[in-house]
């Protein structure tokens, strides 16, 4: 019945950035579950097309609590470093580079 709801509704579930679970039973041997969601409407992401869901810490509760937002406040980066070859083709990119990077004393680039 609920997934008919939210196809009938036209609901798109946010995909949320934090921790994995949103519950979890606080015993010892914890279960833990996904059973909180943010579901927004395809119209309303229309006018906030920036928006995403943050799970927050949980404080005294067995729920954590999920944050919408609808700007982008704060950027989300990816941990992994990955170089543009585009950058090649800018101006003054390798003086940039050997301003900013200090001088190797090693030759072998990994033991720099």
């Amino acid at each position: 019945m609920f997934n008919h709801f939210v196809d009938d509704t036209s609901l798109r579930e946010l995909h949320k950035h934090g921790g994995t679970y949103t519950w979890t039973n606080n015993q010892e041997t914890p279960i833990m579950a996904i059973i909180d969601r943010v579901f927004i409407l395809v119209d309303w992401e229309e006018h906030f097309p920036l928006v995403t869901a943050h799970s927050l810490t949980r404080v005294g509760s067995d729920h954590n609590p999920l944050l919408a937002e609808t700007e982008s406040g704060v950027s989300i980066r990816s941990s992994i470093f990955r170089f543009e070859n585009a950058w090649l083709n800018q101006e003054g990119f390798g003086e940039w580079v050997l301003r900013k990077w200090a001088q190797r004393q090693k030759s072998y680039v990994l033991d720099h």
